[in-house]
């Protein structure tokens, strides 16, 4: 039996939670939707994680040590009256999430930030697509 087949073996379930962006959420709700719809309509958020999980197991396996344990830095710099907003806007989040850091702030931001970037570029892609097709 290879090591994927016992992943697949019935075993005691352990429930995990943790909270996650509202985005991030939903993206991963329309991607389930989807799957649901054009490809098997028994599709599940759980399915998707399970495959997720799987899919992150296989990359890890092609990976050196090395490129595994390797951590990526982000290095910015920000004005202190917005490094200070910030700082405000985590106190009042804090409010009403539990454990939520400056951290996670950034992360949602960026995380964020690269969807509206990702539309942004399939209207233009769509854009140019409609443009070569009139020529």
């Amino acid at each position: 039996m290879d090591e994927d087949t016992d992943l697949l073996i019935e075993d005691k379930i352990i429930n995990h939670a943790f909270r996650i962006g509202e985005d991030l959420r939903n993206r991963i709700e329309k991607q389930v939707k989807f799957l649901k719809a054009f490809d098997n309509r028994s599709y599940s958020i759980q399915m998707w994680i399970n495959e997720a999980i799987k899919e992150r197991f296989e990359l890890e396996k092609n990976l050196s040590p090395e490129e595994l344990g390797k951590e990526k830095y982000l290095s910015f710099r920000l004005y202190e009256r917005i490094s200070e907003k910030i700082e405000s806007s985590v106190q009042m989040i804090r409010q009403f999430r539990t454990s939520f850091s400056k951290k996670q702030w950034f992360l949602e931001a960026f995380y964020e930030k690269l969807i509206r970037d990702e539309k942004k570029a399939k209207k233009v892609l769509k854009k140019m697509r409609q443009a070569s097709k009139e020529d």
